[in-house]
């Protein structure tokens, strides 16, 4: 699992399943201090790591959901 500060995500137990709730700029600014550099897109923000590129939204203030973020964390290559 990632490991996350308690600055960055909250826990929820929801049906007895731990899943982490982080928001996109918490997200955006814990890849950025593992080496992900950040471009500016249209809607998104363009994320490159060792030569692997990914997309995250620009919706700051909102949730990040589950499967976004593993499936971003995988593109990248980042456990």
């Amino acid at each position: 699992m990632l490991a996350l500060t308690k600055h960055f995500c909250l826990y929820s137990h929801h049906r007895n399943k731990r899943k982490v709730v982080v928001k996109i700029s918490e997200f955006k600014r814990w890849l950025e201090a593992q080496g992900v550099r950040v471009e500016n897109g249209t809607n998104h923000w363009r994320l490159y790591h060792n030569g692997k590129t990914s997309t995250l939204p620009r919706h700051p203030s909102k949730e990040l959901k589950e499967g976004t973020r593993r499936a971003i964390l995988k593109q990248l290559g980042i456990n």
